[in-house]
């Protein structure tokens, strides 16, 4: 989830001060896995917007060092082209930052769905829910909507669109929680409220 809230960020128009905020996620995130280049690109696209070039570059020469020592290959095409268009200015600047909400992204966390067929589940998916909740509302440049209204609207509709225009949230966080044969499985998903996607 963290991998995906970063991305969206790095593609998003961001209130002053976020970037520094979203940078020092890109550089946690980098330093748990050094080898997934979407977080890598997501890391370059938000020091380009802040302003930080030769920071994205050096961040290219990181990743790409690390998948040549760890696994031998170099980086995707993808993460080749935007390292091509950052070194030769070519980056347009206003793609960078293509806005995803007005100036902050702001996000709800549904109740996660009880798929388990025992109803003991449910308290442990709404402490779930809350749990992400207050952790994603320390992050001063999330709009982070309370729990009951999320839980509120998502009686009334299943629509991810419905429910991100009901709550003002362009992002919503969705979940499940099944048993498998050997313990508990909880799956997340963030949604672009307005794509269903």
């Amino acid at each position: 989830m963290a991998v995906r809230l970063l991305t969206t960020a790095s593609e998003a128009e961001f209130a002053e001060g976020a970037g520094d905020v979203f940078a020092a996620l890109g550089h946690r995130l980098i330093n748990l896995d050094r080898l997934n280049e979407q977080v890598c690109r997501a890391a370059m696209r938000i020091s380009f917007a802040r302003g930080d070039r030769s920071g994205a570059l050096k961040l290219y020469g990181s990743c790409r060092e690390a998948l040549e020592k760890d696994l031998g290959i170099g980086p995707e095409q993808e993460t080749e082209d935007l390292y091509r268009d950052l070194l030769t200015g070519r980056i347009d600047a206003l793609r960078m930052t293509a806005s995803v909400a007005n100036t902050s992204a702001s996000i709800a966390v549904l109740p996660f769905v009880n798929l388990t067929g025992n109803a003991r589940f449910n308290l442990f998916g709404e402490g779930l829910a809350e749990e992400i909740t207050t952790g994603l509302g320390r992050f001063r440049v999330l709009f982070v909507i309370d729990r009951f209204s999320a839980a509120a609207i998502a009686q009334i509709t299943q629509d991810v669109a419905q429910i991100g225009q009901r709550l003002g949230a362009s992002l919503l966080a969705q979940g499940c929680i099944q048993t498998t044969a050997t313990g508990l499985r909880i799956t997340v998903r963030l949604i672009r409220a307005a794509a269903r996607a």
